[in-house]
């Protein structure tokens, strides 16, 4: 029972690993659905596991996750949702926000 059951864990870790998208890119064309290309701030000393390129595909912002308005270092948040900024600002990426659904006539949700 203990073998079937670390089994079962072990897969289930893989795939989740899986999922986490590893995948160098240039732009976003070199993404798949539904995630953009992220190059990350780096500063001289900086190492890049991705060479040249230096992005890596990111998936959308989803409900209640956090992003930035300008999304200048973040993917932006699934269609359907907008980044609402809470007011705070990191240096250099701009102000953060939350990806949220809007009804029309109403407050963001």
């Amino acid at each position: 029972m203990n073998v079937l059951l670390c089994s079962v864990v072990l897969i289930v870790a893989i795939l989740q690993v899986g999922e986490c998208s590893d995948t160098c890119c240039n732009d976003d064309s070199d993404c798949p659905e539904l995630h953009c290309c992220v190059k990350p701030l780096r500063g001289k000393r900086s190492l890049a596991s991705c060479g040249n390129s230096g992005g890596r595909c990111t998936r959308y912002g989803g409900l209640n996750q956090g992003c930035h308005v300008g999304h200048r270092f973040t993917c932006p948040c699934l269609p359907g949702l907008t980044c609402v900024g809470t007011g705070l600002r990191e240096i250099p990426q701009g102000e953060v926000g939350v990806c949220r659904t809007r009804s029309y006539g109403k407050k963001w949700r």
